[in-house]
Protein backbone atom coordinates (compact mmCIF):
# COMPACT_ATOMS: atom_id res chain seq x y z
CA UNK A 1 0.00 0.00 0.00
CA UNK A 2 1.61 3.17 -1.15
CA UNK A 3 1.83 5.61 2.58
CA UNK A 4 -0.02 8.36 1.97
CA UNK A 5 2.28 12.37 2.05
CA UNK A 6 0.78 15.57 2.67
CA UNK A 7 0.68 17.71 -0.33
CA UNK A 8 3.81 20.36 0.08
CA UNK A 9 1.54 23.13 0.42
CA UNK A 10 -0.18 21.32 3.63
CA UNK A 11 3.31 20.38 4.77
CA UNK A 12 4.28 24.74 4.81
CA UNK A 13 1.42 25.44 6.73
CA UNK A 14 1.86 22.48 9.74
CA UNK A 15 5.45 23.57 9.95
CA UNK A 16 3.86 27.22 10.08
CA UNK A 17 1.76 26.68 12.35
CA UNK A 18 4.55 24.62 14.79
CA UNK A 19 6.37 27.52 14.38
CA UNK A 20 4.33 29.47 15.43
CA UNK A 21 3.22 27.78 18.31
CA UNK A 22 7.09 28.03 19.28
CA UNK A 23 6.75 31.80 19.22
CA UNK A 24 3.65 31.92 21.39
CA UNK A 25 5.15 29.66 23.95
CA UNK A 26 8.36 32.05 24.02
CA UNK A 27 5.88 34.72 25.04
CA UNK A 28 4.46 33.02 28.23
CA UNK A 29 7.70 32.02 29.39
CA UNK A 30 9.35 35.16 28.44
CA UNK A 31 6.92 38.07 27.75
CA UNK A 32 9.18 41.03 27.78
CA UNK A 33 10.96 39.81 24.76
CA UNK A 34 9.83 40.41 21.38
CA UNK A 35 9.71 37.04 19.04
CA UNK A 36 9.26 36.89 15.57
CA UNK A 37 8.09 33.19 13.80
CA UNK A 38 9.94 34.18 10.72
CA UNK A 39 13.44 34.02 12.67
CA UNK A 40 14.50 30.32 12.89
CA UNK A 41 16.44 31.72 16.21
CA UNK A 42 13.70 32.13 17.38
CA UNK A 43 11.53 29.03 16.56
CA UNK A 44 13.87 26.39 17.56
CA UNK A 45 12.23 23.13 16.98
CA UNK A 46 12.87 19.09 16.78
CA UNK A 47 13.84 19.68 12.67
CA UNK A 48 16.42 22.59 13.43
CA UNK A 49 18.32 20.39 16.09
CA UNK A 50 18.26 17.30 14.02
CA UNK A 51 19.85 19.48 10.96
CA UNK A 52 22.11 21.07 13.82
CA UNK A 53 22.79 18.90 16.87
CA UNK A 54 25.26 21.75 17.86
CA UNK A 55 22.40 24.70 17.39
CA UNK A 56 21.60 26.22 20.85
CA UNK A 57 17.99 26.01 21.30
CA UNK A 58 15.85 28.96 22.57
CA UNK A 59 13.08 27.74 23.81
CA UNK A 60 12.64 24.05 25.30
CA UNK A 61 11.40 21.55 23.31
CA UNK A 62 7.80 20.31 24.08
CA UNK A 63 5.45 17.66 22.39
CA UNK A 64 1.80 18.97 22.42
CA UNK A 65 -0.34 19.24 24.43
CA UNK A 66 0.48 20.62 27.37
CA UNK A 67 -1.54 21.91 29.95
CA UNK A 68 -0.79 24.89 32.43
CA UNK A 69 -3.12 27.15 34.69
CA UNK A 70 -1.42 30.72 34.51
CA UNK A 71 2.19 30.36 33.16
CA UNK A 72 2.86 33.35 34.79
CA UNK A 73 5.99 31.84 37.06
CA UNK A 74 6.71 28.45 35.42
CA UNK A 75 10.19 28.46 33.97
CA UNK A 76 11.72 25.94 31.98
CA UNK A 77 15.27 25.88 30.85
CA UNK A 78 15.89 26.01 26.62
CA UNK A 79 17.39 23.00 27.12
CA UNK A 80 14.54 21.11 28.40
CA UNK A 81 12.50 18.44 26.52
CA UNK A 82 8.75 17.83 27.82
CA UNK A 83 7.44 14.88 26.77
CA UNK A 84 3.09 15.06 25.77
CA UNK A 85 0.37 15.50 27.58
CA UNK A 86 2.78 17.34 30.69
CA UNK A 87 -0.32 19.34 33.21
CA UNK A 88 1.35 22.03 35.18
CA UNK A 89 -1.04 22.98 37.90
CA UNK A 90 0.77 26.28 38.62
CA UNK A 91 -0.07 29.58 40.78
CA UNK A 92 0.74 33.33 40.85
CA UNK A 93 2.02 33.00 44.29
CA UNK A 94 4.20 30.14 43.43
CA UNK A 95 7.30 29.57 40.78
CA UNK A 96 7.67 26.64 39.06
CA UNK A 97 11.53 25.80 38.18
CA UNK A 98 12.18 23.36 35.49
CA UNK A 99 16.40 23.56 35.13
CA UNK A 100 18.92 22.99 32.42
CA UNK A 101 19.21 19.49 30.13
CA UNK A 102 16.07 17.73 32.29
CA UNK A 103 13.88 15.29 30.44
CA UNK A 104 10.46 14.97 31.49
CA UNK A 105 8.56 12.07 30.57
CA UNK A 106 4.84 12.05 29.25
CA UNK A 107 2.41 12.13 31.31
CA UNK A 108 4.08 14.12 34.03
CA UNK A 109 1.79 16.49 36.36
CA UNK A 110 3.63 19.50 38.48
CA UNK A 111 1.16 21.04 40.87
CA UNK A 112 2.51 24.37 43.31
CA UNK A 113 -0.49 25.25 43.81
CA UNK A 114 -2.72 23.94 47.09
CA UNK A 115 -5.42 24.56 49.56
CA UNK A 116 -6.18 25.22 53.18
CA UNK A 117 -6.47 21.81 55.40
CA UNK A 118 -8.46 24.06 58.35
CA UNK A 119 -12.17 22.12 58.20
CA UNK A 120 -13.84 26.49 58.37
CA UNK A 121 -12.01 27.32 55.37
CA UNK A 122 -12.84 24.44 52.98
CA UNK A 123 -16.29 26.15 51.46
CA UNK A 124 -14.19 29.71 50.58
CA UNK A 125 -12.14 28.06 47.78
CA UNK A 126 -8.56 29.81 48.81
CA UNK A 127 -5.60 27.95 47.33
CA UNK A 128 -1.94 28.88 48.13
CA UNK A 129 1.17 28.03 46.89
CA UNK A 130 4.85 26.71 47.05
CA UNK A 131 7.42 26.46 44.35
CA UNK A 132 8.62 23.28 42.65
CA UNK A 133 12.03 23.33 41.59
CA UNK A 134 13.26 20.18 39.44
CA UNK A 135 16.94 20.55 38.92
CA UNK A 136 19.57 20.65 35.90
CA UNK A 137 20.13 17.01 34.29
CA UNK A 138 17.02 15.46 35.79
CA UNK A 139 14.86 12.51 34.54
CA UNK A 140 11.46 12.64 35.67
CA UNK A 141 9.78 9.37 34.46
CA UNK A 142 6.17 8.76 32.93
CA UNK A 143 3.42 9.55 35.09
CA UNK A 144 4.99 11.24 37.59
CA UNK A 145 3.28 13.65 40.21
CA UNK A 146 4.97 16.10 41.75
CA UNK A 147 3.43 17.73 44.62
CA UNK A 148 3.81 21.57 45.74
CA UNK A 149 7.15 22.87 47.75
CA UNK A 150 9.05 19.76 46.29
CA UNK A 151 12.80 20.16 45.32
CA UNK A 152 14.64 17.63 42.89
CA UNK A 153 18.18 18.04 42.59
CA UNK A 154 20.43 18.31 39.69
CA UNK A 155 21.37 14.39 37.73
CA UNK A 156 18.43 12.98 39.67
CA UNK A 157 16.00 10.24 38.21
CA UNK A 158 12.11 9.93 39.46
CA UNK A 159 10.78 6.21 38.04
CA UNK A 160 7.97 6.16 36.13
CA UNK A 161 4.55 6.44 38.40
CA UNK A 162 6.13 7.76 41.21
CA UNK A 163 4.16 10.35 43.78
CA UNK A 164 6.90 12.80 44.62
CA UNK A 165 5.89 14.35 48.22
CA UNK A 166 9.65 15.96 49.73
CA UNK A 167 12.71 16.95 48.34
CA UNK A 168 14.65 14.60 46.41
CA UNK A 169 18.80 15.00 46.97
CA UNK A 170 20.93 15.94 43.86
CA UNK A 171 22.08 12.32 42.28
CA UNK A 172 19.74 10.13 43.57
CA UNK A 173 17.47 7.45 42.04
CA UNK A 174 14.29 7.44 43.67
CA UNK A 175 11.05 6.17 42.85
CA UNK A 176 7.84 4.82 44.78
CA UNK A 177 4.33 6.54 46.04
CA UNK A 178 5.55 8.23 48.00
CA UNK A 179 8.92 8.36 46.64
CA UNK A 180 12.01 7.46 48.37
CA UNK A 181 15.47 7.60 47.57
CA UNK A 182 16.51 3.93 46.36
CA UNK A 183 20.21 4.65 46.22
CA UNK A 184 22.77 7.27 45.04
CA UNK A 185 24.09 8.05 41.09
CA UNK A 186 27.52 6.55 41.55
CA UNK A 187 27.15 4.27 44.22
CA UNK A 188 27.64 1.64 41.85
CA UNK A 189 31.37 -0.63 42.66
CA UNK A 190 32.85 -0.43 39.92
CA UNK A 191 34.14 -3.78 38.70
CA UNK A 192 37.98 -4.93 38.32
CA UNK A 193 39.39 -5.82 35.42
CA UNK A 194 40.04 -9.40 36.36
CA UNK A 195 35.87 -9.52 37.37
CA UNK A 196 35.52 -8.46 33.80
CA UNK A 197 37.52 -11.07 31.66
CA UNK A 198 35.98 -13.65 34.28
CA UNK A 199 32.75 -12.59 33.32
CA UNK A 200 33.57 -12.54 29.71
CA UNK A 201 34.99 -16.04 29.98
CA UNK A 202 31.87 -17.52 31.76
CA UNK A 203 29.83 -16.21 29.13
CA UNK A 204 31.96 -17.80 26.23
CA UNK A 205 31.68 -21.17 27.81
CA UNK A 206 27.69 -21.20 28.33
CA UNK A 207 27.82 -20.00 24.55
CA UNK A 208 29.86 -22.64 23.72
CA UNK A 209 27.70 -25.25 25.51
CA UNK A 210 24.48 -24.03 23.68
CA UNK A 211 26.29 -24.09 20.88
CA UNK A 212 27.82 -28.02 21.36
CA UNK A 213 31.19 -26.10 20.60
CA UNK A 214 33.73 -25.54 23.13
CA UNK A 215 35.28 -21.90 23.52
CA UNK A 216 38.63 -21.46 24.23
Amino acid sequence: MARSTSPPAEGRRVQIRALVRVAAWKRIINPETTYDNGREEDTFTADIAFRNPYAVPSAPLIKAPIYLDYGLRAHIAPTTFVNRNCVILDTPVADVRIGEHANIGPNVTIISVGHSQGVDEHGKRLSNGSDVIIGDYTWIGARVTILPGVEIGCHSIIGAGSVVTKDVPAFSVAHGNPARVMRKIGDEVAKEPEDIITGLKEALEHQGRADGMPHR
